[in-house]
């Protein structure tokens, strides 16, 4: 028994989490685990079956083994790549007190820079080709290397480079992406303050998928703006598998009522509209 409503209790530990230090520090160090079990992961997968298999193309038979400590950096790197995106998005989430975005780079960004880490910590430990241009036939004779040798011959160097332009260029849009929503959530803020707000019907929904996680796709809603004209807009959004914008939900709308007819000033909230976010959590 208690004196006091255990949905507040959960209400008020989940607001003290938001931006506590304790929790803005294990972001930093699940953060930190997915660079690492990233490059743990492609260190592992560079060195065992990867660098065999070029070897072999290259010199025309298979080299020494690379021990089962390689295969088990892999298995552990894979684990714990798992485990740790998994421990930086609840953080993440209880963090910012908003569960429908991540903050900062994210656990996508974050495992590709640490697997463009773990690609140039392996590239000196490539295996070398017996001969550079040429390998030995069945019979002995020398064979000519092809294109797709050499290209291979060239996997220690362009490996690293690719990745490390790939997490890079994920970086870049990810904070791109966060500069857009930021400027959007200032927007709204500005339109709650000044716009009106109203309720609106989904008039087209998209279909639930429970076998998915995520399901996107266009949806439209109606609503009736300050002057009383009915307005239809058509949204693309993602959401989760179990939860889309279904025909018939009821949802609520925000627009500015000095531009009625503009889309960019009008938003949508499903759920509590007073939540964080409620207006911008599905772009």
């Amino acid at each position: 028994m208690s004196t006091v409503d255990p949905a507040r209790m959960r209400e008020a530990r989940a607001a003290a989490r938001v931006g506590s230090p304790g929790m803005r520090i294990l972001i930093l160090l699940t953060g930190v685990a997915i660079v690492g079990a990233a490059a743990a992961t492609i260190v592992g997968a560079l060195g065992g079956m990867s660098d065999q298999l070029r070897y072999a193309a290259l010199s025309g038979g298979f080299g020494g083994s690379p021990g089962v400590w390689i295969y088990l950096l892999m298995t552990t790197g894979v684990l714990a790549s798992i485990a740790a995106i998994a421990g930086h998005v609840i953080t993440n989430h209880a963090t910012s007190g908003d569960p429908h975005r991540l903050t900062g780079l994210g656990p996508t960004t974050l495992w590709l820079i640490g697997a463009a880490l773990g690609a140039w910590a392996f590239a000196p430990f490539w295996t070398a080709p017996e001969t550079i241009g040429a390998k030995l036939d069945y019979d002995g004779s020398a064979v000519q290397w092809s294109t797709w040798e050499w290209m291979l011959y060239w996997v220690p160097r362009a490996v690293p480079i690719v990745r490390s332009v790939a997490s890079t260029a994920a970086a870049a849009l990810r904070l791109l992406r966060l500069r857009r929503l930021d400027q959007v959530e200032q927007f709204v803020a500005r339109l709650r303050q000044r716009g009106v707000t109203t309720g609106g019907v989904v008039t087209q929904g998209i279909r639930m998928n429970d076998e998915s996680v995520f399901v996107s796709g266009p949806w439209t809603f109606r609503f009736v703006d300050a002057q009383g004209t009915t307005r239809w807009v058509r949204r693309r959004g993602m959401f989760r598998g179990k939860n889309p914008p279904l025909t018939g939900e009821r949802v609520t709308v925000l627009h500015d009522p000095a531009h009625p007819g503009d889309e960019s000033r009008i938003f949508v909230a499903r759920g509590n509209p007073d939540a964080p976010s409620a207006f911008t959590g599905h772009l």
